[in-house]
């Protein structure tokens, strides 16, 4: 409930909330979806990756912007895993 009437508070403190109609709880919706997911590094940069390449890209009106963006995004995601990644004799 707590919960609920943040998000009330919130959506009221949005100037002119009604001109996004529902581009702004899409939004919304993702960030609630996204942030939980975020534990580690490599996901942090994956994610990080994938909004600028996304702003970029729409900036741009490059079509297929949101998907090419998540692609880059999750390729970003391993190569940084891989990077970080220890051998197992070092975790030993």
């Amino acid at each position: 409930m707590l919960v609920s009437a943040l998000g009330i508070w919130l959506a009221a403190s949005v100037p002119d909330l009604a001109k996004y109609h529902l581009d702004f709880s899409i939004i919304a919706t993702f960030i609630t979806i996204v942030v939980p997911m975020v534990k580690n590094l490599s996901t942090l940069a994956g994610v990080l990756c994938s909004l600028l390449l996304s702003a970029a890209l729409s900036l741009a009106q490059v079509e297929g912007a949101i998907v090419m963006a998540g692609i880059a995004g999750m390729i970003f995601a391993v190569i940084v895993a891989h990077l970080t990644h220890k051998p197992a004799e070092e975790a030993q």
